[in-house]
């Protein structure tokens, strides 16, 4: 497949995972949706379209909207199967969708960030007692893995931007498999004490300098060390023995509500 339509296949899902998941996004379809059917109602983000071509009709001139066909536009966006540079400004304008996202998607659009997009949600563990359910979207999440001597995971480092679901979300909740782990937050908070979480996890909260507003994007880095008193499960060594010669994991362009 061409460089071009694979940023615009992964822009275009990551596109609609915005307004599926982003509540500022989502409310602008829902209130055009008569009823909704299946997770997204494509008519009633035709017609949020339609109506910023109405009032911007000078701007949007040459983009080839019309009512006639606005709504396939949305389909075959959506569906990253056609994603046009004239379209893609078409949504961010008519979602008004914030400078951080529009950079992304413009960065997956032209190829410059070939991570995919991460679709779906991770279930919630039923015997970890202190997992706490996040009040964050993670909108970026990088992540560098370092294998020791033996294979054994030996560091890592994290850049993870999260957007607030609340007013005054004050702490990251970040979990790891062993309870020798030392974090150390190099931006955007500090570490706090380790705690076990149960179900083998142990977790330490990294506390952001103030607290976060609602739909607020905060961006951390943080590195940890890893020890173990025994090994890695098998499955988990050889896994990591085949990938040694890379070092590093592939980045991931993540986002989700949890």
């Amino acid at each position: 497949m061409p460089l071009g339509c694979q940023g615009a296949r992964q822009a275009g899902r990551y596109l609609r995972e915005l307004l599926l998941r982003t509540d500022r996004y989502r409310a602008r379809w829902i209130a055009e949706s008569e009823r909704l059917r299946g997770e997204i109602n494509h008519m009633a983000v035709a017609k949020v379209l339609a109506a910023y071509v109405a009032r911007h009709p000078t701007a949007t001139r040459g983009f080839g909207i019309e009512g006639r066909n606005i709504k396939d536009t949305v389909v075959y966006a959506l569906r990253g199967e056609r994603l046009s540079r004239e379209t893609l400004e078409l949504f961010i304008g008519a979602f008004s969708i914030k400078d951080e996202d529009a950079a992304h998607l413009w960065k997956q659009w032209e190829g410059a960030e070939r991570a995919p997009a991460v679709i779906g949600n991770l279930e919630l563990p039923h015997d970890v007692s202190g997992y706490r359910t996040p009040m964050h979207n993670t909108v970026m999440l990088y992540e560098h893995h370092w294998l020791g001597p033996d294979g054994s995971p030996a560091r890592h480092r994290s850049q993870i931007s999260i957007r607030s679901r609340v007013d005054g979300l004050v702490s990251y909740q970040y979990r790891f498999d062993t309870p020798h782990a030392r974090v150390s937050v190099k931006c955007g908070g500090h570490a706090g004490k380790l705690y076990e979480v149960g179900g083998g996890l142990w977790a330490t909260d990294l506390r952001f300098p103030r607290p976060l507003r609602r739909d607020e994007v905060h961006y951390m880095e943080f590195w940890t060390l890893l020890k173990y008193d025994m090994p890695p499960a098998p499955e988990i060594l050889s896994t990591a023995r085949k990938s040694r010669a890379r070092r590093e994991s592939r980045s991931t362009r993540t986002v989700s509500p949890r």
